[in-house]
């Protein structure tokens, strides 16, 4: 693929193509009420789900302010997470420890800003 002006600039990246599994249900406190949504990722200011509308399946990004977080059920294939702070350092966390003291770690990456992905599998 070239790198010339005709080429738009979103094609111009190389990117890897990803499958994505939701691994837990939140409700999201949206301005027409609250809606069901499933988490795809967390990131630093942001929750990627995915909500059911009329035409289907339609993925958006929701601030974490605007997610119920004493709604939010882990599917049973999540096995755990994995957090990533600002710093790059990384930790994972197993569900067999529980799975409030998971949301706990969620709530906290939430708080410092880290990122959010599930071990799945």
């Amino acid at each position: 693929m070239g790198d010339g002006p005709s080429v738009p600039l979103w094609a111009r990246w190389r990117a890897r193509r990803v499958q994505v599994r939701p691994w837990a249900s939140v409700t999201l406190q949206g301005a027409h009420g609250p809606c069901l949504a499933d988490i795809l990722s967390i990131g630093r200011g942001w929750v990627s789900v995915r909500v059911l509308v009329s035409m289907g399946y339609r993925c958006e990004v929701w601030r974490p302010a605007d997610v119920d977080w004493q709604t939010a059920e882990l599917f049973s294939d999540c096995r755990g997470i994995r957090v990533e702070l600002p710093s790059g350092e990384v930790h994972e966390l197993r569900r067999d420890r529980g799975d409030a003291v998971l949301w706990r770690w969620v709530a906290r990456a939430v708080e410092v800003g880290a990122t959010v992905d599930a071990l799945t599998g």
